[in-house]
């Protein structure tokens, strides 16, 4: 009940920041203005998923925009949390649109445990899967590229960590499934005979 209340509540009508496409103010919890982040599929043998942390909003994306100032490109949008009224109004419908459309690539990295089989285990991996995956090649990003100013370092990773919490209040199995696949990879490290652990990935 008290979620439904929240989300019957007007928006904060506040600027947070400026779209960098449309060059207008974004406005927490107005689904079309919402601030959002750009996250970029870079093709390889594998795919990767980065980000550059650009400030945009669905208007501009859906508008068109598909290369941020930095260069990276723009293949999906991922919500700013910036704050649970936001989340609950919005950007729990943006986070979804967005997560579908990186699924191609979250498909890349589902790890092969029994404590990953199913849809419904499949769904809260390609969560985990899809912000580690950022979260790992803006660490790599940062140790490569020595003009990654600590501002947008800072924004980036509090930005992925308040993302994984909101989503793992709406998804209430999303932290025993991450238990699980971790504990189940430390019993196999214990394991005799050593079990190679790449076959499972």
């Amino acid at each position: 009940y008290r979620q439904a209340e929240v989300r019957t509540k007007p928006a904060s009508q506040e600027a947070w920041g400026t779209d960098f496409f449309l060059k207008t103010p974004v406005l927490p919890g107005e689904l079309d203005r919402h601030p959002c982040f750009e996250v970029a599929v870079v093709l390889g043998r594998l795919p990767s998923l980065t980000t550059s942390m650009a400030c945009l909003c669905r208007e501009s994306f859906e508008q068109g925009a598909r290369s941020t100032d930095f260069g990276l490109s723009v293949n999906a949008i991922l919500p700013y949390p910036c704050s649970w009224q936001a989340w609950c109004t919005c950007g729990s419908t943006l986070a979804s649109k967005g997560l579908q459309q990186l699924a191609d690539a979250a498909g890349f990295y589902q790890l092969k445990l029994p404590s990953c089989e199913g849809a419904d285990a499949a769904g809260l991996e390609a969560i985990l899967n899809i912000l580690g995956e950022i979260w790992k090649t803006t660490c790599i990003s940062i140790v490569k590229n020595n003009e990654y100013e600590s501002e947008r370092v800072m924004m980036c990773f509090v930005t992925l960590h308040f993302l994984l919490l909101c989503l793992a209040e709406e998804h209430e199995a999303l932290r025993s499934q991450a238990r699980k696949s971790v504990e189940e990879f430390l019993e196999m490290v214990q394991q005799k005979p050593v079990v190679n652990l790449k076959s499972f990935v």
